[in-house]
């Protein structure tokens, strides 16, 4: 692998040699980074620089990375500047020179700035943490103007929200027989598992079941009634959530992994965001939501999008992650950071009545 990143290294002009004192680079493998999208992430450091190598997951269409590096490009020029926009190829005689990504050995990859900051806000209490959810806030907001004229913006209007659509149907199957068979699912697995396999995950499994059972039919007409509405949809992030966005002091300084990014509302975005960081906190959320709409409309259509994006997110993630390991087999190699997922899944869940409502 040394020799793979070399080479892909060279083919943007990164060699070991980079810097005035010519030092040579520091290569270090981070693996995932905590993540959980099957991507491979290096850290480059040089005497006057720092880079992200990312090695995308086998099988990402060349296409699609295209398409995102796009909205990356496109943001920047808006004045966005809190993304890490990947450098062009520009090795002489390489098919790639001109690109934003190198194809190498069957993967793709990407070389971009290292952005500074830490992903910190749960540590945050008190007025830092609220000047910390102001600037989430307004950075979500800002990032949403940059990317609201994009060129294939016309073909999307009227059309309903995808991921409403999917958490919504998602649902109705577990309704329809669905959640018995993930119940028998996470039993096998619980029964069969080893203590070090198992992510301490028999009470996290057997607490989403209970309370998908409790909350979804109360919830699904909210939801349903969300998804068949018209909305905007244009490129956001879909996945920007509390360890995706970095902050120096009470600053946001970057937002990170856009995996995920497709057409969708703005609401899936915001409400992503806010879930992640504030929980079932009403004021917090009602405080998010202002300073957002300071910088950005939002439409009495757009809280009820945001209301059902989580809802569907409270519902189904905890559910997500017990398809992932107990009917998948999926393994992931950083246990508490599951261990940490599962737990917020389960506050999150466990903390609401179907009567709720966070976007008032």
């Amino acid at each position: 692998m040394p020799e793979t990143v070399h080479t892909v290294l060279s083919k943007f002009g990164i060699t070991d040699t980079v810097g005035p004192n010519r030092q040579a680079l520091q290569i270090s493998n981070l693996e995932n980074a905590g993540g959980f999208s099957g991507a491979n992430i290096w850290r480059i450091d040089s005497a006057d620089r720092k880079f992200c190598l990312r090695r995308w997951p086998a099988g990402v269409d060349a296409d699609r990375v295209a398409w995102i590096h796009g909205i990356l490009f496109t943001a920047t020029d808006r004045g966005f500047d809190k993304l890490s926009v990947p450098k062009i190829c520009t090795a002489t005689g390489s098919p790639d020179i001109g690109k934003s990504f190198v194809q190498f050995r069957n993967h793709i990859f990407e070389l971009s700035p290292w952005l500074p900051g830490v992903a910190d806000f749960e540590k945050s209490l008190g007025g830092e943490r609220d000047a910390k959810l102001v600037s989430a806030m307004k950075t979500l907001a800002a990032f949403h103007n940059a990317t609201a004229f994009h060129d294939s913006l016309d073909e999307m209007n009227g059309k309903s929200s995808p991921g409403l659509q999917m958490r919504a149907a998602r649902c109705r199957r577990l309704l329809q027989g669905g959640i018995d068979e993930l119940r028998n699912a996470t039993k096998r697995y619980c029964s069969n598992a080893s203590e070090a396999e198992n992510f301490a995950s028999v009470e996290s499994f057997e607490v989403f079941v209970e309370e998908f059972e409790r909350l979804a039919r109360a919830v699904l007409p909210l939801i349903e009634e969300a998804a068949r509405q018209p909305a905007t949809l244009q490129p956001c992030l879909r996945d920007v959530w509390h360890d995706h966005v970095l902050f120096t002091g009470t600053d946001v300084s970057g937002i990170v992994d856009y995996d995920a990014m497709q057409f969708e509302s703005p609401a899936a975005d915001v409400a992503r965001l806010l879930g992640s960081l504030v929980g079932n906190c009403r004021e917090s959320w009602q405080h998010g939501l202002d300073v957002y709409h300071s910088q950005r409309n939002l439409t009495a259509a757009d809280r009820e999008r945001v209301e059902a994006f989580d809802w569907g997110n409270t519902l189904l993630s905890g559910l997500q992650w017990a398809t992932w390991i107990c009917v998948e087999g999926k393994r992931f190699s950083d246990v508490p950071a599951v261990l940490r997922r599962l737990h917020f899944c389960k506050s999150r869940i466990q903390g609401r009545a179907g009567s709720d409502r966070l976007c008032l």
